[in-house]
């Protein structure tokens, strides 16, 4: 192996193996970290040759630690634990161990995907606040992040040009039909769509009142 001033390991690498090693799967690691399983296996695959020692067992079951991986895992969990040491240190230095951070979201967004990053988000930042508006519609959010009123923001794409975006999930539309519509296997046109009345929620509709 080279020496250390020429080695090509790279931490996203190391990353990946330790993901794919915590989880026994590729998949799983992949969805944690937010990459394709492409990217993670040519990540483990960059590693394996850099290193020229397999780490993983590859298999129907998923990804089990060789002889060799077992015994370069700890180290590498170590070098995580640093890297996220040093992290926690500068953000001291910058002044990011205290004050408040403010979310503007619509409530679905609050509800399924925000608990999560947020518990991340508390434990490497346990003295910074987090304040969440919850909102009806996405225009109100964007609003909110115009006027200064938060920091950080969920919203549709696409957002305004002023916007600094990250993609972060695709939903997956669901249409529900009467159980007299006369569906095909063919999915649906959005002109099919516009032949059924659309069931509106009253905040989306002001002109529907609860009885």
């Amino acid at each position: 192996m080279d020496d250390i001033s020429n080695s090509r390991l790279k931490l996203s690498q190391l990353r990946a193996f330790v993901t794919v090693a915590q989880h026994g799967s590729f998949s799983t690691a992949a969805l944690e970290l937010g990459l394709s399983q492409s990217t993670m296996s040519h990540a483990i695959a960059s590693l394996e040759t850099e290193l020229d020692v397999v780490l993983l067992n590859r298999g129907r079951r998923g990804a089990s630690l060789t002889h060799d991986g077992e015994q370069i895992l700890p180290e590498a969990q170590q070098v995580l634990a640093l890297l996220d040491s040093i992290r926690k240190k500068a953000n001291l230095a910058k002044g990011l161990e205290a004050g408040q951070v403010r979310i503007a979201s619509v409530r679905s967004v609050a509800t399924h995907l925000l608990p999560e990053a947020i518990a991340q988000f508390r434990e490497k930042f346990p003295s910074i606040g987090i304040a969440l508006s919850e909102f009806d519609h996405y225009s109100e959010v964007e609003q909110t992040l115009r006027n200064g009123q938060a920091e950080v923001g969920f919203v549709l794409l696409p957002a305004a040009a002023e916007f600094e975006v990250w993609t972060l999930c695709r939903d997956e539309f669901v249409a529900l039909l009467p159980p007299t519509a006369a569906v095909q296997d063919a999915p649906l046109t959005w002109e099919q769509l516009a032949s059924y009345p659309l069931i509106m929620t009253p905040v989306a509709n002001p002109h529907i009142h609860a009885a």
